[in-house]
């Protein structure tokens, strides 16, 4: 079971990202938020100092490598955390490229696709992409309009992506396309890996966003794109299943991030709620600022619950799903208010560009959004409960994860 004690291994790896992030993060946070520098600079750095993957490392070496991350996700959080206080769409750029796009390849892919296309991402050798939400299609999944029609040793892709994180300067894009246009709702989807010079490709600028600016966001256009049969990604038409495992895992993530953003947040309303002072005092000693601080402090300790929790559900191979959902729902709501309220601790000065609350802000409302809206999460969570007559609202009553089957079959089509 879980204890609430870090290794020395885990300290050191949380101070050494720690300090990696103020000597080369926050000096560029505003440049970032600014769009005056792209992220992926400080992405390969970050990656060539913490990530134990190199040139020599072996796709064999990366699955044990990620089977053990998985069960010790705490460190990894620990340290995503760090990068988040100081750049969220740092970790947005990042996680999207090597979790998202490369992770879904380490999941569904053969291990050609694993060698050629997700190790490096891994490295940050090649920035990556994951393709899914369309004009007519984000909440809606099963709306996907793109189509991917096979024509003898190729598919044929048309379509379009909008909102895609890293889509303007993607090499290597997992995109989701209908292969069988007479299936209902979400079957019939496939999942393909695009490179970023197949003909017919093409991408439009960066989106000029709220927040989460230094993550470059776009769209993807697809005009008979020949995409050769080999990079078919996991099972024709089974795409929309393979897909939920990956959005398990992104909302399972969200609180993490959400930790990041709210613990800097309540680390600046602190420091300043000390040093302001107004009516003859430090307004640290008005109530009303005390409330605020201390409902920041309950939303923090609330979402290292989750983090705890959801940590220990997908060690020990449970569903994952209706909890991610649920721990996203509260963690994305909850981060936004705790941005609020230090606005309104600040004052004026919560407004102004020269105090990074206001930037925290913005920033944490796209985790409400990204990956499932707050509506959504709802929507999931309330299927899980009500499907069943006695659903396991106890987390220790929680089943298997029903991809850890998928998963296994994959890797052992035999048996």
């Amino acid at each position: 079971m879980f204890e609430l004690k870090l290794t020395d291994e885990q300290k050191m790896a949380r101070e050494e990202v720690r300090k990696f992030c103020e000597k080369e993060v926050r000096p560029y946070t505003r440049a970032l938020d600014n769009e005056e520098i792209l992220p992926y600079d400080i992405m390969r750095k970050y990656i060539s100092v913490f990530s134990p993957i190199t040139k020599d490392t072996t796709v064999e070496e990366v699955e044990k490598f990620r089977e053990q991350k998985h069960k010790n996700i705490i460190a990894d959080s620990l340290m995503s955390i760090e990068v988040c206080k100081s750049a969220p769409s740092l970790s947005l750029a990042m996680g999207a490229s090597t979790e998202l796009c490369a992770g879904t390849i380490m999941n569904c892919g053969n291990r050609d696709q694993k060698e050629k296309y997700a190790l490096p991402v891994l490295r940050g050798d090649k920035i990556g992409a994951i393709a899914i939400t369309e004009p007519t299609a984000g909440s809606d999944v099963y709306g996907i309009k793109s189509t991917a029609r096979k024509d003898g040793d190729y598919y044929i892709i048309n379509g379009s992506k909008t909102f895609i994180t890293n889509a303007p300067y993607a090499d290597v894009i997992v995109y989701y396309a209908k292969t069988d246009l007479d299936a209902p709702g979400h079957k019939g989807m496939s999942a393909f890996i695009l490179e970023n010079d197949m003909p017919g490709l093409t991408r439009g600028k960066p989106f000029e966003k709220m927040g989460m600016r230094g993550s470059p966001t776009g769209e993807l256009f697809c005009e008979d794109v020949k995409v050769p049969k080999e990079n078919l990604l996991g099972t024709e038409n089974r795409g929309f299943y393979e897909l939920m495992e990956t959005f398990a895992e992104e909302r399972a993530w969200g609180v993490v991030m959400d930790i990041g953003i709210v613990e800097r947040i309540l680390e600046e309303s602190l420091k300043y709620a000390r040093t302001r002072t107004a009516f003859g005092q430090n307004i640290g000693f008005f109530q009303g600022v005390q409330w605020r601080l201390v409902d920041m402090y309950v939303v923090l300790m609330n979402c290292y619950a989750l983090l705890f929790m959801t940590s220990e559900i997908r060690a020990q191979g449970k569903d994952l799903t209706a909890v991610a959902s649920a721990s996203k729902l509260y963690a994305g709501e909850a981060a936004t208010r705790a941005g609020l309220d230090a606005i309104s601790i600040f004052g004026g000065y919560g407004y102004m560009a020269e105090y990074p609350v206001e930037m925290f802000m913005r920033d944490a409302k796209l985790v409400e959004i990204g990956g499932g809206t707050t509506e959504i999460m709802k929507i999931i969570t309330a299927n899980m409960l009500l499907k069943d007559e006695n659903p396991p609202l106890c987390p220790f009553d929680i089943p298997a994860d029903p991809f850890i089957t998928v998963r296994e079959k994959r890797k052992n089509p035999d048996k």
